[in-house]
């Protein structure tokens, strides 16, 4: 098992991987069965700008703010279609802590985004339906 994480997708150790894979990928599937479910060769190509950048901002915030959670959960009930995180911020009166806690309540499934975009300020959120 390897894990190499190229930064050019002409680097030749990539290429290298790859050709190995091709070559040999039903050993790896076959080594792997007794503990891995599946074996999946990712190049930077399939990783979606959009979702790494709001992964890595979502998975930033494991500090927990109950006050800053609790003030945008009360900003957003009862709330009908989307509004601007900035404008949730505004409202609850915790500019840091505040984005953070719309960040939070994202994660948790609590908000939803709009529509499929990187997580900032100006984003558009709602209730999440489900």
């Amino acid at each position: 098992m390897f894990d190499y994480l190229p930064t050019d997708a002409r680097d030749e150790t990539l290429q290298a991987a790859r050709r190995l894979f091709f070559e040999h990928g039903h050993e790896l599937v076959g080594a792997a069965s007794g503990f891995a479910d599946d074996v999946v060769v990712m190049t930077e190509l399939d990783v979606d700008p959009i979702e790494l950048h709001n992964a890595a901002f979502l998975d930033s915030l494991k500090e927990t703010d109950p006050e800053a959670d609790a003030a945008v959960r009360r900003a957003t009930r009862g709330s009908l279609g989307a509004r601007a995180i900035s404008d949730i911020v505004r409202d609850v009166g915790l500019p840091g802590r505040g984005f953070r806690a719309v960040g939070r309540l994202l994660r948790r499934g609590e908000l939803a985004l709009a529509k499929r975009e990187r997580i900032t300020p100006e984003s558009l959120v709602c209730r999440a339906t489900g």
